[in-house]
């Protein structure tokens, strides 16, 4: 079964199936994380058992609204009236106004505590045990409990929701917790739990800002990503949210090589046959940090795209759903060796100065002397000097023989 707790659906009850104990200990405490309540000290607690007790003796189940709805300062009139009915006995009566005399001191601010939670939590309580659910109790029964906090603002509700989930730690239960849309600075306690949570215990947290949400308790965020098997990242529009989970996806070596290239005619002076040239090549190599996943690519992901991150294995997902069908991977970039497009230029040279030579040798040498570098020009030199030595011993040849 899962139980939804909102406005329209007030089932919760913090105290559902609690000892007296288990009661005063729970609202002390919630009550010391809260800003919005004193602190209530341990006679507050006995002041609780107090009202615990009275409501047992009547025969009723202890609930949150029974508390919130008490009418404290006639409290001790109402014993004595139900002892001489007969309702409540002696002992008991003894031991109640005990309790509530020795907490009288905390009154004022237990009563403040329960103001707070009405105020804060009147929508979602449960009027009655019967149909009432605590997070103790969907757990114990393997239900699945949805919590309307109505505003992160309810630290004093919040505080309460935490200490059943750390209690519920504390007794080694398994379960999976999902906080969604809530600030960690919404209560104190939030961040404690966070940092120190069971690890019998699946922890989801999900934010539309998961930075902004977090940096205000110091290294939470960070806590989050190192203790987190999987993350899944969407679009934020916060700057300094997509540069925390861009440097959070690493960064991968990129080799990049620039080469600058410079060339140059000179005129024929005394001594040269040919006009001379000159160029140079200067090629610089380095390795450079590149981010796996650019912050302009968290921030440009369209409303069905996200960013997943598997810790296991340090490997990024790239995924577009649609129709709940998640296709698409993306891949660690490799390191790209750049090649210089001077490079690819006189390998084609060369190409057609051969083609060239094979086909039409003059033609060749044109081109080589017109378009080539230093080397090239030497290059074209002695193969022109090779093919009119080959031309020339041609001819003497034929005039040995007598041919010519």
């Amino acid at each position: 079964m899962h139980y939804i707790i909102n406005r329209n659906n007030p089932i919760y009850d913090p105290f559902l199936g609690l000892s007296k104990e288990e009661i005063s200990q729970l609202v002390v405490t919630a009550s010391s994380g809260s800003n919005r309540v004193e602190r209530i000290g341990g006679i507050g607690g006995t002041y609780i058992n107090g009202l615990t007790d009275y409501l047992l003796a009547n025969g009723r189940t202890p609930v949150a609204s029974s508390y919130i709805r008490c009418p404290h300062d006639e409290l001790l009139s109402r014993v004595l009236r139900h002892q001489e009915n007969g309702e409540i006995s002696d002992a008991d009566a003894r031991h109640i106004t005990d309790e509530i005399t020795q907490g009288k001191s905390e009154q004022g601010k237990v009563e403040q505590c329960f103001r707070v939670l009405n105020t804060q939590a009147s929508c979602i309580l449960s009027r009655s045990a019967d149909w009432a659910i605590s997070i103790r109790k969907a757990i114990d029964e393997n239900e699945t409990i949805s919590i309307d906090l109505v505003s992160a603002s309810n630290d004093l509700l919040i505080s309460m929701v935490l200490q059943e989930i750390r209690d519920a730690m504390s007794m080694g239960k398994e379960f999976l917790l999902v906080l969604d849309s809530i600030p960690i600075d919404a209560s104190e306690s939030l961040g404690q739990l966070i940092r120190n949570y069971s690890s019998s215990c699946n922890f989801v947290y999900a934010s539309s800002d998961a930075y902004s949400d977090t940096q205000s308790t110091a290294n939470v965020f960070e806590t989050l990503l190192a203790k987190s098997n999987t993350v899944f990242v969407m679009q934020h529009n916060s700057a300094n949210t997509n540069k925390k989970f861009s440097e959070y996806f690493g960064e991968y070596q990129r080799v990049e090589i620039n080469t600058t290239y410079a060339s140059g005619d000179t005129y024929a002076t005394y001594g040269q046959i040919l006009p001379g040239s000159s160029n140079s090549n200067i090629t610089s190599t380095q390795r450079v940090n590149k981010p796996r996943v650019e912050e302009r690519d968290i921030a440009s992901l369209s409303y069905d795209e996200l960013y997943i991150k598997c810790d296991s294995n340090q490997e990024i997902i790239h995924v577009r759903s649609t129709d709940g069908v998640a296709t698409g991977r993306y891949e660690q970039p490799r390191r790209l060796h750049a090649q210089s497009s001077r490079i690819r230029t006189r390998r084609i040279n060369w190409l057609v100065f051969f083609l060239l030579f094979f086909a039409f040798p003059p033609a060749a040498f044109i081109y080589s002397l017109v378009v080539c570098g230093r080397t090239g020009k030497i290059v074209s030199a002695i193969f022109l000097v090779l093919t009119v030595a080959l031309i020339i011993t041609y001819f003497v040849l034929l005039h040995v023989n007598g041919i010519i």
